[in-house]
């Protein structure tokens, strides 16, 4: 264990009597927490803030003396953050000690100002140090390098905060905790260096910040005091300097991160901040950020949500980003909503201006005539623009956006430029707007289940003539799975029972340097087996983005990452059941269920099946959320080929609406099941 220093301060000592390594949780720890920054707040803005969130301080700065203004860090106080506390303005070092002594307390953070009078005077906040909490610790104000350095080897400890001050000569105030037992770490000080020194210490050590000061701003010399982050201590964490409360909101959010070391100064008359921020995200929020690289080349994000379930992955759910052609899901649930109503028919027929200057509609020749079917599917199965234009002037983009904001709630959803053509203005979405219009349709919120079963069709789906990268990667994903949880066989019929609808999209203007959009946004139904024996599906939700990068080859690499989201939910999808998978023959029978002819069918389809021997058959028709429709057979049937017909009607006689649906035949020695589409 080492310490570099190179000069500090004098007196007053207070030792007190210490479970977490590397001592505070606040600043260490990466459990996910609701947690809150302010600046230019008051006494009463922080206690509000306290009062109202359920929030403790863990990190103060003086932004002005006078008025007395603070830039603050918060934390929800629960769970492994929970810790009783105080904080304190205005006090002398007689002051601190006296309440450290009423509240058996230690210092965590400690921050020297100066009032009216010329007299300088502290905030802290401190917490509890008694019982599991108590710590070996001491406190040093106005005392100089050699001094700390000192304090240090007679105490055995290490420090966990620092302020530096120039008073005629650099003075310190300083907390240490004794380094030994749980707390006992490596560590390193550096004082006055430029940042190059600190990330050279990075580099060297595998380490990370865990307290820093902005030394001289014109400089860029910093004090720094490091721990390790390599092994067990690792984690994701940043640190940035001499950036504004925007650019600092913006590194948050990219990172889903939260701050546990602040900085506020002015610096040529213009208010920075310097901070260390830690992961404060998920495990699959965490994997889908390293993945995209954290903003390396665009801002990006992810997202998946269980359909009315909790957020599985939320990383920048709330950036508006250009969605590229994947906001032309808005112009397709619109024209639903129309049809649903009965404004409109899928057979109605259209004229398309097919003329392009580029990728953009010019409204010209050649004209073509088709049905608005085959538009929303050239639209949202092929990305066509012209076809997009024409559902824009059918409608008018005006209507479509207001049903956007005023129908789905996409509050930040907005079309602003025709489909291909030259821009700016951006188009606007964000992870959470998509989220909600692919939810309220899974939901019935905005289409019944006829007109939702026709959205899905007409897009990129598992029933796509010549399906698009997405597809591909979601099979291929369930390959891999099924191979690794030593269960290849499942893959099939799990890939089977699969559902999915989405919209991608790509654009890229080129204003003298690239700048690159992508993004893609949908609904996966994953099957599930809730009771151990009729197969029923989880649905989802999900978005990814890439906004303004450079580099087009990475770009589109990261955008396949989109299929990771599911990875954890295919495997456990897969190990729901009983039986290693839905819907799957044992081990050495043979498959009994044919395809059916015709798929998709109207108004009627044979359903072939072999029974190798005489055995106990049912058959039976579910729809894709696992209710069961009507048996088609239910008796013993013999040895030899069958077939059975289903004319698209439930047990009373009713017609069912177009759609997907699920035939699964059930023996006493197996299960099997494929999926029929009915068309109307």
């Amino acid at each position: 264990m080492k310490h570099i220093v190179i000069i500090t301060l004098c007196l007053l000592t207070l030792c007190l009597t210490s479970h977490l390594a590397l001592a505070d949780p606040h600043r260490t720890a990466t459990d996910p927490t609701a947690w809150w920054w302010w600046y230019g707040q008051t006494e009463a803005d922080i206690t509000d803030a306290i009062n109202t969130t359920g929030a403790r301080l863990i990190d103060l700065e003086i932004q002005s003396s006078d008025p007395l203004r603070f830039a603050a860090a918060y934390v929800h106080n629960s769970g492994v953050y929970a810790e009783t506390w105080w904080w304190y303005y205005g006090l002398t070092p007689a002051d601190i000690e006296m309440w450290l002594g009423r509240n058996s307390a230690r210092l965590i953070d400690i921050e020297r100002y100066q009032i009216a009078t010329g007299e300088m005077r502290y905030a802290v906040i401190m917490v509890d140090n008694t019982g599991p909490d108590a710590k070996n610790w001491w406190w040093y104000f106005g005392v100089d390098a050699a001094f700390l350095s000192s304090a240090l080897d007679e105490n055995n400890a290490r420090l966990v905060d620092i302020e530096s001050y120039q008073d005629g000569e650099t003075t310190f105030t300083a907390i240490m905790i004794e380094n030994t037992g749980p707390d006992a770490s490596d560590w390193w000080w550096y004082y006055n260096v430029p940042a190059t020194t600190i990330w050279n210490n990075i580099a060297a050590h595998g380490s990370r910040i865990l307290e820093y000061e902005v030394r001289d701003p014109a400089a860029g010399t910093f004090d720094a005091i490091m721990i390790p982050n390599d092994g067990e201590h690792h984690i994701n964490w940043w640190w940035y300097y001499g950036i504004s409360a925007t650019q600092l909101n913006a590194f948050i959010n990219q990172n889903g991160a939260r701050i546990t070391d602040l900085d506020s100064y002015v610096h040529n008359n213009v208010r920075q901040y310097s901070v260390v921020l830690v992961n404060n995200s998920n495990e699959l929020t965490t994997k889908m950020g390293e993945l995209l690289g954290y903003g390396s080349d665009g801002s990006t994000g992810a997202y998946l949500k269980e359909v009315q379930g909790p957020v599985l992955a939320a990383l920048q759910p709330a950036f508006v980003y250009e969605p590229a052609s994947s906001i032309k899901v808005t112009h397709h649930l619109y024209t639903m909503r129309q049809v649903m109503d009965g404004h409109e028919d899928l057979n109605t027929e259209l004229t398309v201006a097919e003329g392009l200057d580029g990728s953009c509609p010019n409204g010209g020749p050649p004209f073509n005539q088709q049905t608005l079917e085959e538009t929303l599917q050239g639209m949202m199965q092929l990305s066509d623009n012209t076809d997009t234009e024409a559902i824009a002037q059918l409608f008018g983009t005006s209507n479509i956006n207001n049903m956007s904001s005023s129908i789905v709630g996409m509050t930040n959803t907005s079309i602003n430029h025709p489909p291909g053509c030259p821009w700016p203005p951006l188009n606007e979405m964000t992870l959470e707007d998509s989220g909600l219009l692919y939810e309220g349709v899974a939901t019935g919120l905005l289409l019944d289940p006829p007109t939702r079963e026709d959205f899905y069709r007409l897009m990129q789906s598992e029933t796509t003539i010549s399906p698009w990268w997405f597809t591909s990667d979601l099979e291929d994903l369930i390959y891999e799975v099924a191979s690794d949880l030593g269960i290849p066989d499942a893959a099939a019929g799990y890939w089977e029972n699969t559902r999915l609808a989405w919209k991608p999209g790509g654009d890229t203007l080129n204003d003298g340097t690239n700048h690159e959009y992508r993004a893609v946004s949908g609904w996966v139904s994953l099957p599930w087996c809730f009771d151990g024996t009729d197969v029923q599906n989880k649905e989802y939700v999900f978005g990814l983005f890439i906004h303004d990068g450079n580099n087009l080859e990475y770009t589109n690499e990261r955008l396949r990452y989109t299929v990771e989201l599911f990875r954890d939910e295919v495997a456990s999808g897969l190990l729901s059941c009983p039986s290693p998978v839905p819907d799957q023959p044992n081990s050495g029978a043979g498959r009994m269920l044919h395809s059916s002819h015709p798929n998709p069918f109207n108004p009627r389809t044979s359903i072939g099946f072999t029974v190798d021997t005489p055995r106990q058959i049912n058959i039976a028709v579910y729809d894709m959320n696992g209710r069961r429709l009507v048996v088609l057979v239910d008796q013993e049937v013999a040895a030899g080929v069958h077939h059975v017909h289903w004319d698209g009607v439930d047990a009373a006689g009713k017609m069912v609406a177009s759609g997907t649906y699920l035939v699964r035949l059930q023996s006493r020695q197996q299960v099997e099941s494929r999926k029929i589409m009915l068309v109307r």
